[in-house]
């Protein structure tokens, strides 16, 4: 049944994950297919490159909280099912499996199951390329509001920070995938609160880092080590983007200029 429950996890994952809302917003109001056109990325900053100066904002936020939306309801629905349509009574090893989809929904998003039948028919991944998603930004954030909404809101602080200071996403979001595993060695009471868990945090008697190495804590180094794996996975995806950091020829946002009154 364990088995069972965690592959079950893991599809729901992967299914929400392969939702690409950037792409249908692009569909239905700007009549484009957003990977073929700007970065050929179905994620949320493509977007809003595609949708021009004066919308661009507007659907950039819409298409990235929507994206972000699926990180979190996949885990909210396994949370769901963990409660009330398994038994799961006394076994605290399947509290855990729940985030799989910190994994499953950043991969559908960035492969999703259309990029996967292209890649398997053709044989090719330029072919495959034009039905992939997005870089999984997005939605690896918002696992974090189902592990915890402090740290969720800690890492998007700190992302907005690093873009608005950069005025480059990529190293925000590169640096947000490299540092966010090390944010739930962080005692936070909140931690599991899905779950319920008393092995994870949900009574508040959330472990310090000197005492992580106890066996009770083992679930957190399950969450750890998956968002360590989705962490990867996204800056994998941003491997295009780091080549011309290096070559420092990384699209920078440009900043509003203030136009004085009666200009």
């Amino acid at each position: 049944m364990l088995i069972f429950q965690g592959f079950l996890y893991a599809i729901i994952g992967y299914i929400i994950g392969g939702i690409l809302f950037s792409l249908i917003i692009g569909k239905v109001f700007l009549k484009v297919d957003i990977r073929v056109q700007g970065s050929g990325n179905a994620g949320a900053t493509n977007l809003g490159r595609i949708a021009g100066a004066k919308r661009g904002g507007t659907f950039a936020i819409i298409g990235g909280t929507l994206d972000l939306a699926k990180g979190f309801i996949a885990i909210f629905i396994n949370a769901l099912l963990f409660r009330y349509a398994f038994n799961n009574d006394g076994n605290e090893f399947a509290s855990w499996i729940i985030y799989l989809p910190i994994i499953t929904s950043t991969a559908g998003h960035c492969a999703p199951i259309t990029y996967i039948f292209y890649l398997l028919k053709t044989h090719s991944f330029l072919v495959a390329r034009s039905k992939g998603g997005g870089k999984g930004v997005s939605t690896f954030g918002g696992s974090f509001f189902a592990i915890s909404p402090i740290i969720a809101v800690c890492l998007f602080l700190i992302w907005l920070i690093i873009k608005k200071t950069t005025r480059i996403t990529s190293v925000a979001s590169i640096i947000i995938a490299l540092i966010s595993p090390y944010f739930i060695l962080i005692p936070i009471p909140l931690l599991g609160y899905l779950t319920n868990n008393e092995a994870i945090g949900a009574t508040g008697n959330v472990p310090g880092i000197a005492n992580f190495f106890n066996a009770n804590n083992l679930y957190i180094w399950v969450i750890i080590i998956m968002t360590i794996i989705a962490g990867l996975y996204v800056i994998v995806r941003h491997y295009s983007n780091i080549v011309r950091l290096i070559k420092g020829t990384e699209n920078k946002s440009v900043k509003k200029s203030k136009v004085p009154a009666g200009k």
